[in-house]
C-alpha cells in the first residue's frame, strides 16, 4: 500500500522554480544551451462531464466512450514549463514535471493524459492552429517508477524516447554532489540530498555544507536552502540530524514558506519581507518559527511596518500555519474556525515552529 505523505511535492515544485532552465535540463536530459525557458504556464485542466464531451465532439460517439466512468479524472499539473527549442525547428515546447512524494503503480498513463491534454487544450497564440509540443517528465521523492512504455513526440524527433523519470532513491549523494561542485548538477539539487542513497550520513552533510556555504548570498537557492533541505530531511525521518547540522548556519528561511503559500509563483517578497529576511539572517532565523516567536522577532515585525503590514505578516503566517496544518493532520472546518479567529502574530509563529512536532489539531491549538 502506498504510504500517507503530506504534501512534500509542492516543496519540490518550489526547489525546481529556483532555478527553472537548470533544473529542465538536468531532468529532461536536454542540454541546456539547446532551449530557452520562456515561462511557466499558469494552467489547471478541469474534468469535462460524458454529456459535455459529446456536445464538444458533435456527435453520440464520445459520451459513449465515457459510459465506464461517469466522469473524467480532475486533472492538475505539477509544473508547465514552456521551452523554446534552439537545437531543431519546432513550435515551442510544454513540459509537465510531475512530483510524486511517493511512486506510483502505471504513472505512464497519468502523464500521457497531461501530454494530450497540452497538445488538444492549450495555444501558444490566438491562432487555434498554433498547438505546442507535449512533452512530459517524473520526479520521485521515495520509491522507484518505471514506465513500460515508449513516447513518440511526433515529426520534432527521429527517434520514440521514453518519458525521463527521476527516482532520487536510486542516485547517489557522493556523485550528486561532486557534480554540483564542479557546475554540472543544479545547485537546488542539494535540496534532495537527504532523499538520496547515503544522503543523511556525517560526511556527506558535511560535504553538504561546504558546497552550501560556498554559494553566493544573491543567488536564488540560498535563502530557502536550509529550509527546503530540512523538509526533505523530515519526509525520510532525519529532519533532527539536519537541524542539528544547520544550527550555525547563515540562511533566512521566512521567504521560503511565504511563498509555498502563493499560488503558481506569486510572490509576497514586498520591501517588508526583504528587510525582514536580511534582519533575520542569523542562527536564530535559522530555526525560523521558534527563534521568531522571541522578543527580538517581535520587536523587528513592529519595526518593520505599520499597522496594515503588521495585519498583513499575521494574515501571511495564518496562511502557512493552516497550509502546513492542513497537509500534516488533514482538513477540518472546526479547527481551520478557530486558526482563523487568532490575531496573535507571536502565538501563530510558535504553532507554525511546533508542526512537525505536534500530532493532532487540537496539540497545536494548544500551544498558547
Amino acid at each position: 500500500m502506498t504510504p500517507e505523505y503530506p504534501s512534500y511535492d509542492n516543496v519540490a515544485k518550489w526547489l525546481i522554480k529556483l532555478q527553472p532552465a537548470e533544473m529542465i535540463s538536468w531532468i529532461t536530459g536536454i542540454p541546456l544551451q539547446d532551449f530557452l525557458f520562456n515561462r511557466w504556464l499558469d494552467t489547471n485542466f478541469h474534468g469535462r462531464q460524458p454529456e459535455e464531451n459529446a456536445k464538444k465532439a458533435g456527435s453520440k460517439k464520445a459520451g459513449l466512450k465515457n459510459i465506464f466512468r461517469k466522469k473524467e479524472p480532475n486533472l492538475r499539473s505539477d509544473l508547465l514549463g514552456e521551452l523554446t527549442r534552439l537545437d531543431i525547428e519546432s513550435p515551442p515546447w510544454v513540459w509537465n514535471l510531475e512530483v510524486q512524494s511517493w511512486a506510483e503503480y502505471r504513472m505512464d498513463l497519468r502523464l500521457d493524459g497531461y501530454r494530450v491534454r497540452v497538445e488538444s487544450d492549450l495555444r501558444f497564440s490566438d491562432n487555434p492552429k498554433d498547438r505546442y509540443i507535449g512533452a512530459s517528465a517524473l520526479i520521485n521523492l521515495q520509491g522507484t517508477s518505471i514506465l513500460p512504455a515508449d513516447v513518440d513526440w511526433g515529426p520534432y524527433y527521429s527517434r520514440k524516447v521514453k518519458y525521463p523519470i527521476i527516482n532520487l532513491e536510486e542516485l547517489d549523494a557522493n556523485t550528486i554532489l561532486q557534480e554540483i561542485a564542479v557546475g554540472t548538477t543544479p545547485l537546488a539539487v542539494l535540496g534532495w540530498i537527504p532523499l538520496m542513497k547515503k544522503g543523511n550520513t556525517a560526511g556527506i552533510i558535511q560535504r553538504w555544507l561546504e558546497i552550501a556555504n560556498a554559494i553566493p548570498s544573491k543567488h536564488p537557492v540560498k535563502n530557502d536552502l536550509a529550509m527546503m533541505v530540512k523538509v526533505f530531511a523530515d519526509l525520510v525521518k532525519q529532519r533532527e540530524v539536519w537541524a542539528d547540522a544547520l544550527k550555525g548556519w547563515n540562511v533566512v528561511e521566512v521567504q521560503f514558506l511565504k511563498e509555498l503559500i502563493i499560488e503558481e509563483g506569486a510572490k509576497l517578497a514586498t520591501e517588508m519581507a526583504t528587510e525582514m529576511a536580511t534582519e533575520m539572517a542569523t542562527e536564530m532565523a535559522t530555526e525560523m518559527a521558534t527563534e521568531m516567536a522571541t522578543e527580538m522577532a517581535t520587536e523587528m515585525a513592529t519595526e518593520m511596518a505599520t499597522e496594515m503590514a503588521e495585519e498583513k505578516v499575521t494574515s501571511s503566517t495564518r496562511k502557512i500555519l493552516l497550509v502546513l496544518a492542513q497537509k500534516r493532520f488533514g482538513e477540518s472546518p472546526s479547527h481551520v474556525g478557530e486558526i482563523e479567529l487568532i490575531s496573535d502574530n507571536e502565538r501563530l509563529n510558535r504553532m507554525v515552529d511546533a508542526i512537525f512536532d505536534v500530532k493532532s489539531w487540537e496539540d497545536l491549538l494548544a500551544i498558547v
